[in-house]
């Protein structure tokens, strides 16, 4: 059986996936950033350590607080959510020895404000992404 572990499980998107992926009857680890808080290396190291049999890794997980708070908070969301996707793509990669693939999911801010509808993904180079949440778009193209 596929054992596969999801960041992010308890967002939109992740709480979804994992409903699904559950109906398949596939063992599917997730936890809670109060316990593993992947923006703190040590914690991310012990997570994927303790899952180190997993087979593919979902990673949903970002720090996320709106477009006010992106906006003026620059700095830090651009900190938090790199180390967020460093340490996760390095401790899969390190500790997880039967690792297949890791799912790295984007967002629809990573697309300029003025991409034509329907998007592409050849659209996503097409300028700037909107300012409110240039950063947070930026650092999804990074990943």
């Amino acid at each position: 059986m596929e054992r596969i572990l999801v960041t992010g499980s308890s967002g939109l998107l992740g709480r979804s996936l994992v409903s699904h992926l559950q109906s398949l009857c596939l063992d599917v680890r997730t936890f809670r950033s109060a316990n593993f808080n992947l923006e703190e290396p040590a914690q991310a190291e012990h997570l994927f350590r303790a899952n180190s049999d997993v087979d593919t890794v979902f990673h949903l997980a970002a720090a996320v607080g709106g477009i006010v708070a992106h906006r003026n908070n620059k700095a830090d969301y651009y900190y938090r959510n790199s180390v967020i996707n460093a340490v996760t793509v390095h401790s899969a990669n390190k500790y997880c020895k039967n690792l297949k693939k890791i799912v790295l999911v984007s967002s629809a801010c990573v697309y300029p404000a003025d991409a034509p509808l329907p998007l592409t993904e050849s659209d996503i180079w097409g300028g700037w992404p909107e300012p409110n949440v240039q950063i947070y778009g930026l650092v999804k193209r990074m990943l």
